[in-house]
């Protein structure tokens, strides 16, 4: 988990000596980092993945998730490159795996990558955490355990007006996120 209920806490300006919402607040941050994953389609946090994709016929090969940490094995038509240090040369930004020599032979299926991707906790970029620690909030809020206007759109305030509650996230923090978000290979 990314963020955690002292994070959260922080945030939303409750004492740190009341623990009873702890656990909910937990709950809320994970709720949300599940969000923001499903949004991004990618887990944020470094994950294993086995990989299993058609050849193109080309030498290169775009991994879905990213940034890559490592790749362990590669098979081509049930053939295992070796010495992948030597063979392989991998953008760890965008998951792009070139072959430096050879390719990924046009097949369907026939080519398994097994690799590490995602941001260890201490490399997470600000932009993802903010928004995972808004939506977190937002979701509290929400909540009968927060300030209980689950659902509602807007209030009415006797002798003040009205006001309306925002749902979802900030602009500026979706403008953030738009980066990170993975596209379609």
């Amino acid at each position: 988990m990314i963020v955690d209920h002292e994070t959260l806490k922080d945030y939303l300006k409750i004492q740190d000596a009341v623990t009873s919402q702890d656990d909910f607040l937990d709950t809320c941050c994970e709720w949300a980092q599940g969000q923001i994953e499903s949004w991004l389609k990618r887990a944020i946090e470094s994950t294993a993945y086995a990989e299993t994709r058609d050849g193109d016929g080309s030498s290169l090969l775009y991994l879905k998730n990213y940034p890559v940490v490592s790749v362990t094995s590669i098979t081509i038509d049930d053939v295992a490159v070796t010495d992948l240090s030597t063979t392989i040369k991998t953008n760890l930004n965008t998951g792009a795996v070139y072959l430096k020599s050879g390719i990924f032979t046009s097949g369907i299926q026939n080519v398994t990558v097994v690799y590490t991707a995602g941001y260890a906790a201490s490399a997470i970029p600000d932009e993802i955490k903010a928004a995972v620690i808004e939506l977190a909030a937002i979701i509290y809020k929400d909540s009968t355990q927060g300030s209980g206007r689950l659902g509602i759109q807007s209030e009415a305030v006797s002798d003040a007006g009205s006001n309306t509650f925002l749902h979802g996230l900030n602009p500026m923090t979706l403008i953030g996120l738009k980066r990170h978000k993975r596209i379609a290979v």
